[in-house]
């Protein structure tokens, strides 16, 4: 059982090496588990800006606006998509 017990020289956890290897483990795979998800989120968002940028240049008027910035921040090129039908449809995003 884990628990904290105090001795002269400080305070030691009652947990084994075995457990701690354990948590290690896990720890690291939860880590490139994250590391992994925000490099696929962020290489998404810049090549969803870089898109809203051509799509600009070359004529295709999406209204760059604060929440649309938002938009295609987080959905990366599916918001950019999302914000061209938008505006196809006549709905402006505020």
């Amino acid at each position: 059982m884990a628990g904290l017990t105090a001795v002269s020289g400080g305070i030691t956890l009652g947990v084994n090496s075995t457990e701690l290897v354990i948590l290690a483990v896990v720890l690291v795979i939860i880590a490139i588990a994250v590391i992994m998800i925000l490099k696929k989120l962020i290489v998404n968002s810049i090549l969803g800006i870089i898109a809203l940028v051509i799509l600009n240049v070359l004529g295709i008027k999406v209204q760059v606006t604060v929440l649309s910035f938002i938009i295609v921040a987080v959905l990366g090129l599916f918001g950019v998509a999302l914000l061209v039908v938008l505006g196809l449809l006549g709905i402006n995003v505020p």
